[in-house]
């Protein structure tokens, strides 16, 4: 099923703003939303159409940053000197990262105009019973990085480690959605199942975006897939039930790992 939701249109910037050297925000005067449940996972895509002041101004990519229900969406330009001409209309299709998304309602501002959409009860957005390799493509990454930014060491607890994370950053390629580095470290064992201290790095901007410590072993992810699995029933051998946990990359100006189903994946193995 699709579902095209357009409410609460109240209307947004009335003129073109420069925002005191920041990002030069877009006339917005409709958003349209697509809400596409008809298959896991849920996919939501804005339509937003509005004026750029001349026809030499060309739309930057949108950013996105997700408040709990909120969903704030900037649309900037590139200004050009010395263009003369009319107003142009402008249309731009942005997905939404909707990873984590359970039901309820949700907001949308894009340069100050409001919409909303509903999830309702039906929509799935991951079942851990239904796992298996080839549900890492149902989030695929929605950035990608050619190269690795310079370190920066932004979480302080990460400071005491600053030269093992260096070492390894430069030495790990890119492998985790697109455009992330996902380091392991060691850190103190525990009594049972050990455990393992990931450090998540976004190469786009250099900086340490997560610290997590967590008992289990070895996290299963892939390059091309925003979806990281911790205690992976198909890559970790183990004849004896244990917590598996699917988190999902969120990304935006704060990127962080959401944790979508926690699963005990005993009935994969047998007692030997």
């Amino acid at each position: 099923m699709v579902m095209v939701v357009a409410v609460y249109a109240l209307g947004g910037i009335t003129e073109d703003m420069d925002t005191g050297g920041g990002p030069l925000l877009a006339y917005v005067n409709n958003v349209d939303i697509e809400v596409q449940d008809e298959q896991d996972p849920l996919r939501v895509f804005l339509s937003v159409s509005g004026r750029l002041p001349n026809p030499c101004a060309e739309i930057e990519p949108a950013s996105i940053e997700r408040l709990q229900e909120v969903f704030l969406v900037t649309v900037s330009y590139r200004s050009v000197e010395a263009c003369d001409g009319p107003p142009r209309a402008f249309n731009e299709r942005i997905e939404l990262n909707v990873a984590g998304v359970t039901q309820g309602e949700y907001y949308v501002d894009v340069n100050g105009y409001p919409d909303m959409f509903e999830v309702d009860g039906a929509v799935t957005i991951f079942d851990p019973e239904g796992y298996s390799p080839a549900s890492f493509g149902l989030f695929p990454a929605l950035e990608r990085a050619v190269e690795k930014s310079d370190l920066v060491i932004s979480i302080d607890s990460l400071e005491p480690k600053t030269d093992e994370i260096t070492d390894l950053y430069q030495k790990t390629a890119i492998n985790f959605a697109g455009h992330y580095v996902v380091l392991g470290l060691d850190c103190e064992a525990a009594e049972e199942v050990g455990c393992y201290h990931l450090v998540i790095i976004d190469a786009l901007t250099g900086r340490t975006v997560q610290s997590l410590q967590y008992e289990g072993f070895n996290p299963y992810f892939e390059l091309e897939s925003r979806m990281l699995v911790i205690n992976d029933p198909y890559q970790t051998q183990l004849n004896e039930p244990y917590e598996v946990k699917f988190l999902i990359m969120v990304d935006g100006a704060l990127p962080y790992l959401h944790e979508i189903a926690t699963s005990r994946m005993n009935e994969y193995y047998e007692e030997s």
